[in-house]
């Protein structure tokens, strides 16, 4: 009887520890802050310049002036950047045709100034058209001349 005595209090004691362990280490605190997830942030875009587009402009009497247009394409990442340059010839050659024509109706002029924002609209949807949708985010103008002749 004394032995089984002993047995049930060493028992409750261990379980009596084991319950307090729990309680202080193991268990959530009520008022813990939950854990914040890292949020990685997204990587840099990468851009693809490409060689100055050089466009004459023809008026009755011929050629009144030249546009040169200096453009990078801004891609999400090196393997859609590797793909954009293994195209580039093609971009290039859409691109030409494309603002050849507008500006040869002078669609994307105001006042007899090129207006940026429709050469940017126009390049990246060649871009697209070419490469599909995703791979070219924007078109980075980074410079228009004109030159009158």
């Amino acid at each position: 009887m004394k032995k089984l005595v002993v047995i049930l209090l060493v028992l409750l004691l261990l379980g009596g520890a084991g319950a307090g362990g729990w309680y202080f280490f193991v268990r959530p605190a009520d008022d813990a802050e939950p854990v914040a997830e890292v949020v990685l942030p997204p990587p840099p875009p990468v851009y693809v310049r490409f060689n100055p587009v050089q466009l004459p402009l023809i008026g009755d009497s011929g050629i009144d002036q030249v546009i040169d247009i200096i453009v990078a394409l801004e891609v999400a990442d090196t393997e859609a950047g590797d793909r954009v340059i293994a195209m580039a010839p093609r971009i290039n050659d859409a691109i030409l045709q494309d603002l050849y024509g507008v500006l040869h109706t002078r669609r994307i002029m105001r006042g007899g100034v090129v207006d940026v924002t429709a050469i940017k609209r126009r390049i990246v949807s060649v871009a697209q058209g070419i490469m599909g949708e995703g791979v070219v985010i924007d078109a980075l103008v980074q410079g228009v001349t004109q030159h009158p002749l």
